[in-house]
């Protein structure tokens, strides 16, 4: 083999890494993080069992629109939402509910969904910031594709009422994209 031959080979490589580097970035998904983002990529708008919309992205990641007028009228709603429902179904609580603490959270979700018996959920003030951050736990046998109940409790306290979000995130010890999910509610936080 030639020098020639060699870095000419050599470059090929390099040409075709590259190419291929650009087609992995290009047909990434777009990342998002909200209902308005999720509609302008263009995934598509449904409806949940309540009439709220939602847009769910490929991966099956559910956004709801956060233009819900918020129910102060009864605090710990009782109603059932089920937005995730093949994935995971949370009990007693609406989209736009007005909660107070102590909240118990009860449902069932996947058992993929749990890593060890747990997930976290996030409590988010409308700046995004953390307000708590607690772990459901499972309560049977989570090493199973069926549905498996948890239930969780959050304190918090925040010195005004405000607007946030509830996020059930699926525990992806993996680290990887692929194995992320998670169900956000909008939510009215009372002091």
């Amino acid at each position: 083999m030639t020098k020639a031959n060699i870095i000419l080979g050599g470059s090929f490589g390099v040409v075709v890494l590259l190419l291929f580097g650009w087609i992995y970035i290009t047909t990434q998904p777009p990342t998002v993080t909200n209902f308005e983002e999720c509609v302008k990529i263009g995934y598509p708008v449904l409806k949940s069992d309540q009439g709220e919309s939602y847009c769910q992205t490929s991966d099956n990641r559910n956004f709801i629109k956060t233009s819900i007028k918020p129910d102060t009228t009864n605090t710990q709603n009782t109603s059932t939402t089920s937005l995730q429902s093949n994935k995971i179904i949370i009990d007693k609580l609406k989209p736009g509910a007005a909660i107070t603490s102590p909240l118990k959270i009860t449902g069932q979700a996947k058992g993929n969904w749990f890593f060890e018996s747990s997930f976290p959920i996030f409590l988010k003030d409308q700046d995004g910031q953390d307000v708590t951050i607690v772990i459901a736990q499972a309560q049977g046998d989570w090493m199973t594709t069926d549905f498996v109940p948890f239930e969780a409790t959050l304190n918090f306290k925040v010195a005004a009422d405000t607007t946030g979000t509830l996020i059930f995130r699926k525990d992806n010890p993996s680290g990887l994209p692929e194995h992320d999910d998670e169900l956000s509610i909008p939510v009215v936080i009372k002091k």
